[in-house]
């Protein structure tokens, strides 16, 4: 069955940059403990999305598009993965912006200017040079993935989206029949249920999804 828009699967996958050779994520422990990036505060497992929902980098979520649970590799152009360079986000900050804030701008340091994180790339007198571009911008990405399965079930689906889109590394979600209760640890604004239900409900095949706080 060749996947279309809408569709859920589990993924495992490992993403590498690709002229240096160098692996930045993976969904595989064992892989990350050889390439050095392992994180104990990370979960290594197969992850489930929704192809056209954006839950992985563009041009893997378009590169899902027609496969069959298979193995596959694609390269990313930066424009599909993490940007093209915007020297508009290469800044010269005021020296005096870091000391205020009790920070020693050195060579390769990451720091947040105003919610905005850069690195720093030059320190000259009294102006410091930063890069708020993403860090992997510019850069062509290859991925090795596995499609492992399709997924049809109505709360693994709502769970993917509420782990990936909502940041909650554990979903409580019930469903019955064709209504989907999903608890959270906030309260979500009025608009903003509303507009979950009336996307994920078509999604995740029920009629209904409603929101509580735990």
């Amino acid at each position: 069955m060749a996947l279309k828009k809408g569709d859920f699967v589990e993924l495992e996958f490992t993403g590498l940059l690709k002229e240096e050779n160098l692996i930045f994520d993976t969904t595989s422990a064992e892989q990350a403990k050889k390439s050095g990036i392992f994180s104990k505060n990370m979960t290594y497992e197969p992850v489930v999305v929704c192809v056209g929902e954006q839950m992985v980098l563009r041009g893997l979520d378009e590169a899902l598009e027609g496969k069959d649970v298979s193995s596959f590799s694609v390269d990313l152009p930066p424009e599909k993965a993490f940007g093209k360079k915007d020297s508009r986000l290469i800044q010269l900050i005021p020296k005096a912006k870091f000391i205020e804030q009790k920070i020693n701008p050195v060579l390769g340091l990451q720091v947040n200017i105003d919610d905005v994180v850069g690195i720093v790339k030059n320190v000259t007198g009294g102006r410091v040079l930063v890069d708020f571009n993403h860090a992997f911008a510019g850069k062509v990405i290859h991925y090795e993935v596995k499609i492992t399965r399709v997924v049809t079930d109505a709360k693994e689906r709502l769970s993917a989206l509420v782990k990936m889109l909502l940041k909650q590394n554990s979903p409580d979600v019930v469903v019955e029949g064709k209504k989907a209760i999903v608890a959270l640890p906030v309260d979500l604004p009025a608009q903003v249920q509303e507009e979950l239900n009336k996307r994920w409900a078509s999604l995740v095949s029920v009629e209904e999804i409603s929101f509580k706080k735990k």
